[in-house]
């Protein structure tokens, strides 16, 4: 299973081809684990329902079993939103791999680029430059990095509430998130 952590370092590689393939493993990944929790939440009330005394905790077992497999389903669905997130920033492709997550792509690609969540966004890379002003900045390697910036915080929340730029607005969710402190760089290109 990828976790949300290595999906992040995997993702933003890929190629268009490469994306779509992860967001139908992904998706057959998550229809897989929830059905198995489903199965497991299942057994295991109805073994602690049915069973009375200490066989009561093999139920128990099997709910929390459960709720183990909703966290590999949680994993999976951000490892489908990076690989769509990824499709959305390279564009349509001059023959498209995969026309049948055309729509999800068009949909993801309409969420970046709304002007609600291009604004949350640049609030959160504004609120990341004023740590640095006197707080103690919290955060990934990459966003401590840009709090050490914050001219180059300024100008990506101005670009962010300015721009309906996919691949800004992908860059910078990235930067936010990233353990590799140069995921700044690619933001500083998109602004030059």
């Amino acid at each position: 299973m990828v976790t949300a952590l290595n999906a992040h370092r995997e993702v933003p590689e890929l190629g268009y081809r490469a994306s779509a393939a992860e967001v139908v493993a992904a998706g057959e990944a998550r229809q897989r684990l929830l059905g198995r929790a489903a199965g497991l939440a299942a057994a295991g009330t109805a073994v602690a329902v049915a069973i009375s005394g200490p066989a009561v905790w093999v139920g128990l077992a099997g709910i929390a079993a459960a709720l183990l497999t909703m966290v590999g389903w949680v994993a999976q669905g951000d490892r489908r939103r990076l690989a769509l997130d990824r499709m959305a920033e390279l564009g349509e492709p001059p023959v498209d791999p995969a026309p049948q997550l055309r729509p999800l792509v068009e949909r993801r690609r309409a969420a970046l680029v709304s002007q609600s969540h291009r604004h949350a966004l640049a609030g959160t890379v504004q609120r990341v430059a004023c740590a640095a002003c006197g707080r103690r900045p919290a955060g990934s390697p990459a966003a401590l990095r840009l709090a050490g910036e914050p001219e180059l915080a300024d100008q990506v929340a101005a670009a962010l509430e300015t721009r309906a730029d996919v691949r800004l607005v992908v860059a910078v969710e990235r930067l936010l998130s990233s353990p590799d402190g140069n995921a700044v760089e690619p933001v500083r290109r998109l602004l030059a």
